[in-house]
């Protein structure tokens, strides 16, 4: 029987922008910063039990068109359509830096 996520890789276009939300804004502990065997950034964060590994590539899926439209969620093949996290409080605000 499954009991959780052990490790979600996410394909993202930079890694740096992904570390401030994930990491910064969402407060996930950055557990491990390489680079992958392709020489591409990659950066392990600590999600309560579970790994999310973010990994730069150029092939990221993009859900925006260049002029900032977003396209129909059909139109985006490979994409992530969502995922969850728990977290202590539905209302607790972002932290001001």
């Amino acid at each position: 029987m499954i009991t959780g996520v052990g490790h979600l890789q996410m394909t993202v276009g930079d890694i740096p922008a992904c570390q401030e939300v994930y990491g910064a804004e969402f407060g996930l502990e950055e557990i491990a910063s390489a680079k992958g065997a392709d020489g591409c950034p990659v950066v392990l964060l600590a999600a309560g039990t579970s790994v999310l590994e973010l990994r730069e590539g150029s092939d990221a899926v993009n859900a925006f068109l260049p002029s900032g439209e977003k396209k129909d969620h059909l139109d985006v093949p490979g994409s992530v359509g969502h995922f969850a996290f728990y977290v202590e409080d539905n209302d607790a605000q972002p932290s001001s830096r």
